[in-house]
């Protein structure tokens, strides 16, 4: 398994399916990133890892896409893996009895084409992990306090009034993300 930190509860292991068995595949390290052999026609799986005292929810991203990119219920976003347990998540939820096999294909075949998504996170499998509670129950006493809950006296941005826009659609391809800026405008 990868885990998200030395020490961290939290983590994922790549299988691949061999027969009707999955086989775990032992990462290594390719410049500071751990990687795992999924050859071309693979199908594959990612077990979930929590091994934390608290439920965890988990968003598990294929290609920079969701999981639950093509689920016919539009509000699943993560998954919930119980204290303790894994979770063996083997392909794009369709729905709750259904889901399409993680397959390794060529570009023009895949889920990212399909979207029209093409970026730096193709090849990549990321899983980010949050700790999960009950609606009627109080968050884990180690829950730090979330960088996003500002006071409604923050500032943000909103919808001002309407501007004429003079946008004009053309056809494009786009190549490989170049580099990034962000700038923050509030504290």
């Amino acid at each position: 398994s990868v885990y998200t930190a030395p020490g961290s509860p939290y983590g994922i292991e790549i299988l691949v399916k061999q027969g009707e068995n999955y086989v775990s595949l032992k990462p290594t390290d390719k410049n500071d990133l751990a990687f795992v052999p999924i050859q071309r026609d693979q199908v594959y799986a990612v077990r979930l890892v929590n091994d934390s005292k608290h439920d965890a929810g988990v968003t598990l991203t294929i290609d920079g896409l969701n999981a639950f990119t093509f689920s016919e219920n539009h509000g699943y976003t993560q998954f919930v893996i119980p204290a303790g347990k894994t979770g063996l998540i083997e392909g794009w939820h369709r729905t709750n009895d259904v889901s399409d096999a993680f397959l390794v294909t060529e570009y023009a075949k895949s889920a990212a084409a399909e979207l029209n998504q093409a970026g730096g996170s193709l090849g990549t499998i990321t899983a980010s992990f949050s700790a999960a509670w009950a609606t009627d129950q109080s968050a884990p006493a180690d829950e730090p306090a979330s960088p996003n809950q500002f006071s409604r006296a923050a500032d943000a941005t909103g919808r001002g009034p309407k501007v004429d826009a003079g946008f004009n659609e053309v056809t494009r391809q786009f190549g490989v993300i170049r580099g990034a800026v962000s700038v923050r405008y509030s504290k």
